[in-house]
């Protein structure tokens, strides 16, 4: 769905498989799974607002936030088992408690709060002029 220069993510669609694979039929709750959880919980507000207020109101903040804060969630999982999996980064932080791992996550963290940042104070539904400022 397109609102406005926003297309519905289609990263979302993979978030319930998360959930559906296999973090319901455990036993007891791992970080992964309470990720999922609230990655789940901030894509019903999302979608509430989108579908159900049509980005009305303070119902446009909370579409922008939600999104963008579960991507962050996700993109930090990403990072996570990228030391974790990945050769050549596995060696820098065996533990993900090193100085490149901090680094790392320090990065995405900064690089979200920015485009969060610009994201709420940029994105009006309906508006023909480029997100972000960006031509």
């Amino acid at each position: 769905m397109t609102v406005g220069f926003i297309t519905f993510p289609a990263w979302w669609w993979a978030l319930p498989e998360g959930w559906n694979t296999g973090v319901w039929m455990i036993d007891t709750w791992t970080d992964a799974g309470i990720l999922t959880a609230i990655t789940l919980v901030l894509l019903a507000l999302a979608l509430v607002g989108l579908y159900r207020f049509k980005l009305a109101g303070p119902w446009r903040r909370v579409y922008v936030i939600t999104a963008l804060v579960s991507l962050y969630l996700n993109v930090f999982v990403l990072v996570v088992q990228s030391f974790q999996k990945v050769p050549f980064l596995a060696p820098l932080a065996p533990t993900q408690s090193e100085p490149p791992f901090a680094v790392a996550q320090l990065v995405v963290l900064v690089a979200f709060v920015w485009l969060g940042f610009k994201a709420v104070r940029g994105f009006h539904p309906g508006m023909s002029r480029p997100f972000l400022g960006m031509a």
